[in-house]
């Protein structure tokens, strides 16, 4: 087992593919006592709402999930953003 506190991303081995990602991260998040719907429900969303951001951009849910397993959203999500960090995809966004 290893910490992420003391590892760089770069030495993480984040699955590429979206299902293989989202068991990675499952196992990430029930190690520090904690699930989708569980994280789904802190932030006052439906229990599904963490999940579907495995597979479906959401900018909050992406953040959510990232703060809750010490890592960045670009970094947990690479594909979503450019070179620069930029969001490449269109996401849903909280409403004011």
């Amino acid at each position: 087992m290893f910490k992420l506190m003391n590892t760089t991303v770069r030495e993480i081995d984040i699955p590429t593919d979206p299902r293989e990602r989202a068991i990675w991260v499952l196992g990430q998040l029930k190690l520090r006592g904690e699930s989708f719907s569980a994280l789904s429900k802190s932030h006052g969303k439906s229990r599904n709402w963490a999940r579907q951001a495995m597979f479906q951009a959401s900018a909050e849910a992406e953040r959510a999930i990232a703060t809750a397993i010490d890592l960045t959203p670009r970094d947990l999500f690479p594909e979503r953003y450019d070179a620069s960090g930029r969001r490449l995809h269109q996401v849903r966004w909280a409403a004011a």
